[in-house]
């Protein structure tokens, strides 16, 4: 995947000013950087995006020379004018030089009628009078037991308070103009909107930058640059907390559709690089696969039958939306084309499916295949066999599980390994003794036919065997499962040593960039 987090950003991700005066609001653009590798045709956003974002409370000086909003002093009627651009809160106003018992008031006038009375006075400390008052204009007097001639040289800062108002995220790319994708507002309980100054935004931000992707032509850019503006009403400031953004990114392996010709003369095997960028890291992909032309079709080559283990006499309750599965170790990468269990049926007919699973952190984990139906009718334990669609495998652990459809049946002991069952969302152990399992098998498809004796065309990915190809028509593979065993640039292989035409269009390949 191509990644960014919190780390990658360096000072972007410290607070800072919403100093960008655009659309009657403030905003400060924060730059996602993310590789491509260049030959990326579109991208999906990986599952778990973080981000976390603060918006502050912010002072700024108006007199400062790069104020974003600048204060301005006037004369009239004798009295010295403080005006803002708009309605602001002065939070302090500070004197070049106070004296103690400085005193610093503020009148709200309409033309030439000011208020008697001040709307906040404050005697002048180390930063300043405090005032916090909100207008755009306001009379300033200084008073030192009499009232003192105050003039605008006179006048050190004016210390304007900006607080988060209305903040907002949104996303777009370098050089747009406009509010780009903005991220959802939310509501309250009563559906009013609402706008908190801290936020966790990690599915807006992948939603919005997916409708981004969406307007990118092919080959997406590298480095993919998108541009996450926070912006408020007022100029306040915001910092990055929290972020982790993953894409995964695709690639059409082949330039074209590749026509390979096999003329069943003698054992062949043709082979396509697939092309991927300077140390991508696969994470999947599709393939469509068609065969015309075959010679006189061949029966398809099983694995020689492992025999089941022998039971022990005990057995396992298996019934409706609760699997059981054992786990069962691959001394190498194959696909696999079925599996075996010893099953009873005490109570009568039963309709079971099987399935196979990976294995994740000792437990059953991803479904990798479902069986067909089948039933077990017998009160002792038989023998009973599933076919899988052909579902490639690495090298390690896998489990095989098995479920009633309708009644219930005994998965009987026997083998070696663990055993677990889906308890509600999901599996937990039910045996541990590294040398109790259930009696069950796999059933590969057969090493003979995937080094190249006669027979249809074999499917591999480098050294990997992906599927044996039906004699006619199209097929298409999910290659999910075929990654952990490969690394570096694939090469597609396929072997025939009967008359083919195989059509291979352009694999849609999903990777990452470290």
């Amino acid at each position: 995947m191509s990644r960014i987090t919190k780390s990658d950003l360096g000072s972007q991700a410290a607070t800072a000013a919403l100093d960008r005066a655009e659309g009657g609001r403030f905003s400060r653009i924060i730059r996602l950087t993310l590789p491509t590798g260049g030959q990326a045709d579109r991208a999906t956003i990986a599952t778990g995006t973080v981000l976390d974002t603060r918006f502050l409370n912010r002072d700024a000086d108006a007199l400062a020379p790069d104020a974003v909003e600048a204060a301005s002093f006037a004369a009239s009627g004798g009295h010295l004018v403080l005006s803002l651009p708009v309605a602001r809160q002065i939070r302090y106003l500070r004197l070049k030089t106070p004296v103690d018992g400085d005193r610093i008031s503020a009148y709200r006038f309409d033309g030439q009628a000011v208020s008697e009375d001040p709307v906040r006075s404050a005697t002048h400390g180390s930063s300043g009078a405090r005032l916090d008052v909100t207008d755009a204009a306001l009379i300033l007097k200084r008073k030192n037991g009499s009232e003192v001639a105050l003039s605008e040289a006179e006048i050190d800062a004016v210390t304007l308070r900006y607080a988060p108002l209305n903040p907002r995220l949104a996303l777009r790319l370098p050089g747009e103009t406009g509010p780009g994708i903005p991220f959802p507002v939310q509501t309250d309980a009563d559906g009013l909107p609402v706008f908190p100054a801290d936020g966790t935004h990690g599915g807006d931000l992948a939603a919005a930058l997916q409708a981004l992707l969406a307007r990118l032509p092919a080959p997406l850019p590298d480095p993919l640059e998108i541009d996450l503006i926070l912006s408020a009403d007022q100029p306040c400031a915001a910092r990055i907390d929290a972020l982790d953004l993953s894409l995964v990114l695709e690639t059409a392996a082949l330039p074209e559709k590749a026509v390979l010709r096999f003329s069943g003369q003698r054992q062949d095997r043709q082979s396509l690089p697939l092309s991927l960028p300077d140390g991508a890291l696969l994470a999947g992909g599709t393939l469509s696969v068609t065969v015309s032309g075959m010679g006189p079709r061949q029966q398809r080559q099983d694995a020689p039958a492992t025999p089941l283990p022998a039971i022990t006499g005990e057995g396992l309750r298996v019934a409706d939306a609760s699997p059981v599965a054992t786990r069962i170790d691959m001394a190498g990468a194959q696909v696999i084309m079925g599996g075996d269990l010893m099953l009873a049926a005490p109570h009568g007919p039963v309709e079971l499916r099987a399935m196979l699973y990976s294995d994740r952190d000792g437990l059953p984990g991803d479904a990798l295949a479902e069986s067909d139906k089948r039933e077990a009718s017998r009160a002792s334990p038989t023998a009973t066999a599933f076919t899988f669609p052909a579902t490639p495998v690495p090298a390690g652990p896998v489990w095989l599980g098995v479920v009633a459809v309708s009644g219930v049946a005994v998965a009987m002991l026997g083998g070696t390994g663990r055993i677990a069952r889906r308890d509600g969302p999901a599996f937990v152990i039910v045996e541990d003794d590294q040398t109790r399992g259930l009696s069950a098998v796999l059933r590969p498809v057969s090493p003979a036919l995937v080094s190249g004796t006669p027979g249809g065309p074999v499917l591999t990915l480098d050294d990997l065997p992906l599927a044996t190809l039906p004699t006619a028509g199209s097929t298409s593979l999910d290659l999910a499962t075929a990654v952990p065993a490969l690394g570096g640039t694939p090469r597609l292989n396929v072997t025939s040593s009967a008359k083919a035409i195989v059509t291979i269009d352009p694999p849609i390949l999903r990777y990452g960039l470290p």
